[in-house]
């Protein structure tokens, strides 16, 4: 397949108002054609060594760089961009494969197949040629031809979003696309082809009665923030955030909090003390949340995209609403949240919050009265500081059990908890990042050794010696661990079942028991303590969680009997997730 069977797809008669545009890049130059054969021959003299784009849309005049919306005199074909996921791609809420992806075009709009689809190389283009190109005649048509494009994308972003994929949310009319037949020097050069041509060609009208009117949008409800911004973000009122991150915020209770809006109480109290009487605005929220998906490694795509789907769940009205679709205001507080996360763990920073600290310790050595105001200001920068480290869950104490050696327990102000072990791995940054890496999932910024050292001695300003016995210890470890293992997993109501499956825990007669291997596996995999069977049911003893032989039926109908573990007593919270 050449350029030009592409091409001529696109344009099959020489246009009679504006040209084609051809664009290339890394070069970013741009060419203007009339015909296909003409654009077919540009493409082909550069295929290899540049990115070959062509145009939607036709132009009036010749114009500086690919062309903008306002010069278009007209639409050729409706475009839409089908991102399957690979390494190339950002995002993992895209389609798995092309056959995947195959089946929204379906979906979207059943019976009708688009004039031409291609992959691209990393993805699907489906093009809706029209059987003559849309001349605009008015402000009005051009209008009319962008909301076109809308709808269309909306029925593909409808059906993709129930499985909570997304996709590229631009049609501007001044969009450009590869051109098929021509290599793809992105990153591995790979060749763009055609995956099928269908022969079909439209009227404009032929899709008014097949747009989804569900969560249809008007063109007015998108905006990009366009050349010279910083981060160039897609303004998309329907956006939704990526789901898997989304679900990973979501465990964290902090998150919950201001997800739901329910800080207006305790916001409106801060307000106060600081002689604002005023209600606690969106604004914050917003704030609040940027920081805390940039700190969870977000990008200023998600991260607006978040914002806006808060917004959308949360706005008392459209000027509410459409304040999270300004790009100043996305962007400054976008900007403002990457600079603080920056600033936060900025090696400088850290050496000035522990120079202040210590001036203020020798000032209280001294016998000086220090504000109490100062003092709390220092200890939050502190405390920001170690909450930066740990993924922006916020520190409340570091707990240090008078054990033989002594052992630490980093706490939240969600509840949740991290064992630290001994001193020796407290101290070793390589050991704190896997054990914060085994609890969320995320790698903790790396600092330097001085930077590291200053941030231990802040967790060390809120420390909490627990006097307790090893056995006493070992039993408060063991049912956190149980808990913990037990988080979000559902509980199996036929105990032969489970003993075949090899499932925990399961009900019998309504008590709660488990096998014990999964939770020592469970251990040693999430916190590196590898307990012996002995040390194990001991521990489990001493918790109240004692062992009984049970009897089962094995998958071939003969009885087999095994131990088990009863952790009634323990689990009593967890009783409601029942398989």
């Amino acid at each position: 397949m050449s350029a030009y069977d592409f091409l001529s797809t696109i344009l099959p008669h020489p246009l009679d108002k504006g040209r084609m545009s051809i664009f290339l890049l890394p070069s970013s130059k741009n060419a203007w054609f009339d015909n296909a054969q003409e654009a077919a021959d540009y493409v082909q003299k550069h295929d290899g060594k540049q990115n070959c784009y062509f145009s939607l849309a036709s132009y009036g005049k010749v114009v500086s760089g690919r062309g903008k919306e306002e010069d278009t005199v007209s639409l050729l074909a409706v475009g839409i961009d089908l991102d399957i996921a690979s390494a190339v791609h950002s995002k993992d809420n895209l389609p798995k494969s092309q056959e995947e992806a195959l089946s929204y075009v379906d979906l979207a709009f059943p019976g009708i197949r688009p004039t031409i689809i291609t992959n691209s190389g990393h993805g699907l283009q489906c093009f809706y040629v029209f059987k003559e190109p849309w001349i605009f005649e008015n402000e009005n048509d051009k209008v009319a031809a962008k909301q076109l494009c809308a709808d269309i994308r909306h029925n593909y972003q409808y059906h993709l979003a129930k499985q909570g994929y997304t996709m590229d949310a631009t049609y501007d009319l001044a969009r450009i696309m590869r051109v098929a037949g021509t290599l793809n020097i992105k990153s591995e050069p790979v060749r763009s082809v055609i995956v099928e041509r269908s022969g079909n060609y439209f009227s404009p009208d032929d899709f008014e009665q097949l747009i989804i009117a569900e969560r249809r949008r008007t063109i007015d409800t998108i905006v990009r923030s366009g050349e010279g911004s910083a981060y160039d973000l897609i303004l998309d009122s329907n956006a939704i955030p990526p789901k898997a991150k989304f679900v990973g915020l979501k465990e964290n209770s902090d998150f919950l909090l201001v997800w739901e809006k329910e800080l207006d109480g305790k916001l409106k109290a801060r307000l106060k003390a600081n002689g604002d009487e005023g209600d606690a605005s969106l604004s914050i929220y917003d704030m609040m949340l940027a920081n805390k998906a940039v700190r969870d490694g977000w990008t200023p795509q998600e991260t607006a995209d978040l914002i806006i789907a808060f917004r959308r769940k949360h706005a008392k009205g459209p000027k509410e609403f459409h304040k999270a679709l300004r790009p100043d205001y996305m962007e400054r507080t976008i900007k403002k949240a990457f600079e603080s996360y920056e600033k936060i763990l900025d090696p400088t920073h850290i050496k000035d919050v522990a120079l202040e600290l210590k001036m203020i310790d020798a000032r209280k050595k001294a016998g000086e009265k220090v504000p109490q105001a100062e003092q709390d200001e220092a200890e939050d920068k502190a405390r920001s500081v170690v909450t930066s480290f740990f993924g922006g869950r916020k520190f409340k104490k570091l707990k240090k059990y008078l054990s033989d050696p002594p052992e630490y327990e980093v706490v939240f102000e969600n509840g949740e908890k991290i064992n630290l072990g001994a001193g020796k791995d407290l101290m070793c940054q390589r050991s704190l990042r896997n054990r914060v890496f085994d609890k969320y999932g995320k790698v903790p910024e790396s600092l330097g050794k001085t930077s590291f050292e200053k941030m231990l001695n802040f967790l060390g300003r809120r420390i909490e010696n627990v006097h307790t016995s090893p056995e006493t210890r070992e039993v408060d470890r063991m049912k956190n661990w149980i808990q913990e293992y037990l988080s979000g997993i559902s509980i199996e109501t036929d105990r032969h079942a489970a003993f075949i499956n090899g499932q925990d825990p399961f009900l019998d007669n309504k008590r709660m028991f488990l096998f014990g291997h999964k939770l020592r596996t469970f251990i040693h995999a999430s916190y590196g303590e590898k307990l012996s069977s002995k040390q194990f049911g001991l521990t489990m003893k001493r918790l109240g969680c004692n062992n009984q032989s049970m009897n089962f039926i094995k998958v071939d109908g003969k009885k087999t009997s095994a131990v088990v573990y009863e952790i009634t007593g323990v689990a009593d919270d967890h009783k409601g997730l029942v398989n």
